[in-house]
């Protein structure tokens, strides 16, 4: 009998596996007429298939790109050496060989969350576990406003979570994979040739091996820093045709996606960005009403600034987080403004001149 996974070898693959196992067949030499010819079928049978093949495509002419990287090169080696698992009639699932296959264009499996509590510094950190059977443990560590928090991942990757943050964590043997639903966080990661370690947040993928990058989401927008190594970000959805080429990120830039905006690649003081895990906040030549929300990420009360003339006057320096009234008090010697506290425990900044404020004023 004639297998039907030999006829069609992407059989109950997504659009998105399936590309990849293309591109993979391609790339380790010429395809057999017959390969050819599945190929083409598949190709052709739906727009889906033509944007995932080109997706697929884009992330590896990155690693073309930069074949004297040894980080991009460990990457590519690494989806060479696997190949897809066997498939049986009426039993479409994708091995575990070709998912850590998907170093640059997989999807991350979903995990749930969870909260975690513990205030003040981060502890020198906590142990997560893996599982052993190949399906994935789902490992869930949170923070609270004003805490930071330290996670030692199994394969030695330490994880930095800053003030309300959130992660899910989807480990096995043969995959690294991570979700941020909410924050920010430092990810230090250990090295592995074999498991591409890959961080999902707000749409975009970041895909890396030994390397030091950060991940920040804000309504609406989101960012990555790298520290150190390299990283490829690539957008999480193959279908769609919109999707923004992958982009190589080298130490000292960040990556800036927000909504309605095309993103954009910028070099950053490194140090400055970081500053958040020893407890500050640096603010340079930022509005008043930026810096106040900044501010309040890491207090249970919020700051706000009570109109847009004084959200717009300028402020600079290094502050330290959760602290409002040191925060506010600094403000008011800096700049012609006062600080009004309200009944609900918020701090309002109010230009020097104006009325006394209370809470309806805010709220209107």
């Amino acid at each position: 009998m004639i297998s039907l996974a030999r006829i069609n070898p992407t059989l109950g693959m997504t659009p998105d596996e399936a590309a990849v196992y293309w591109v993979l067949q391609q790339d380790r030499g010429d395809l057999t007429a017959a390969e050819q010819a599945s190929f083409d079928a598949w190709l052709g049978a739906s727009e889906a298939h033509a944007r995932a093949f080109r997706k697929a495509n884009g992330v590896w002419d990155v690693f073309d790109q930069a074949e004297a990287d040894p980080h991009l090169t460990a990457l590519r080696q690494a989806a060479l050496a696997t190949k897809p698992a066997p498939r049986r009639w009426m039993i479409p699932a994708v091995g575990a060989g070709l998912a850590a296959s998907l170093a640059a264009a997989a999807l991350l499996l979903p995990g749930q969350l969870g909260v975690s509590s513990g205030p003040g510094r981060a502890p020198a950190g906590e142990i997560a576990a893996v599982s052993t059977t190949g399906q994935p443990a789902a490992v869930r560590f949170a923070t609270a406003k004003g805490e930071r928090r330290v996670v030692r991942l199994p394969d030695g990757t330490r994880v930095t979570l800053n003030t309300d943050t959130a992660v899910a964590l989807a480990f096995t043997p043969n995959g690294r994979l991570v979700r941020l639903m909410r924050g920010q966080a430092l990810f230090e990661v250990a090295k592995d040739a074999s498991r591409p370690f890959m961080v999902e947040a707000a749409g975009r993928r970041v895909t890396a091996l030994g390397t030091v990058f950060e991940v920040r989401l804000d309504p609406g927008r989101m960012k990555v820093v790298l520290v150190e190594g390299r990283v490829v970000v690539d957008h999480a959805a193959a279908a769609e045709a919109s999707a923004p080429a992958p982009t190589l990120l080298k130490p000292g830039q960040a990556l800036v996606a927000e909504l309605g905006v095309p993103q954009r690649v910028a070099p950053v003081d490194v140090g400055d960005e970081l500053l958040w895990r020893d407890g500050y906040v640096s603010l340079e030549d930022a509005p008043l009403a930026n810096a106040a929300a900044e501010m309040s990420r890491y207090t249970s009360a919020p700051i706000r600034v009570l109109d847009d003339e004084t959200g717009r006057m300028r402020i600079s320096g290094v502050f330290r987080t959760g602290d409002a009234d040191r925060f506010t008090g600094l403000v008011r010697e800096l700049l012609p403004v006062r600080i009004d506290r309200q009944a609900d425990g918020s701090l309002v900044i109010a230009n020097a001149s104006a009325k006394k404020t209370s809470r309806a004023d805010v709220e209107n």
